[in-house]
């Protein structure tokens, strides 16, 4: 059986009367712990930049260590007392629900990462999916270009792309996928964004 964010969170609501916890926090709890498990895509237990649709401002808000990696502790400290934002959230947006959106909410986020170029928002994207073992770049096996392609778009020559790179070389395309993307429909399939570039 599959349980919806609203389902999840009035079924954990009734846990908050043994005194452990007041709702608010269960709630705020619960929250930072969907926001850092969605954001860890790499699962190594830290959030970069680049795992993230938030501005690098509000990024700066989250990171309090200031090393450039985001913790589960430092997005329990962000979402402390907003617990009613996180019921809020969820219930309002049902299946449309975004944890990053959560996050920017709370953070006071008017300029996520979404909101930039097409091309930039198609690097991640590719990225993601492409990143076989999780690790922030790829390698030549990982991706669906030819070699000379790939010596292109990896600048550096170390035999990785990176996601700037990645971002660079799709900004040619900016124009075409910004148009893909008005367009895009929710049936929409990601090999469908392949075809189109």
């Amino acid at each position: 059986m599959r349980v919806s964010s609203r389902q999840y969170l009035e079924a954990t609501s009734q846990l908050s009367g043994n005194g452990e916890a007041s709702q608010n926090e269960l709630f705020a709890k619960i929250g930072a712990r969907k926001c850092f498990r969605d954001a860890d895509a790499n699962k190594d237990d830290v959030v970069t930049q680049d795992e993230v649709t938030l501005s690098a401002e509000a990024f700066a808000r989250l990171d309090a260590s200031r090393d450039g990696k985001v913790t589960q502790e430092e997005i329990d400290a962000a979402m402390a007392g907003h617990g009613k934002d996180v019921y809020s959230f969820f219930v309002s947006q049902r299946r449309a629900a975004k944890s990053q959106d959560l996050l920017a909410g709370i953070l006071g986020d008017s300029a996520k990462q979404d909101d930039s170029s097409a091309s930039e928002k198609a690097a991640r994207e590719y990225m993601k999916r492409m990143d076989a073992n999780s690790d922030g770049v790829l390698s030549r096996q990982e991706t669906s270009v030819s070699a000379t392609a790939f010596g292109e778009i990896d600048t550096s020559g170390n035999g990785s792309i990176e996601l700037a790179e990645m971002q660079a070389a799709l900004k040619v395309h900016d124009a075409k996928l910004s148009s893909y993307y008005s367009s895009l429909q929710e049936s929409s399939t990601p090999s469908t964004l392949r075809k189109k570039v």
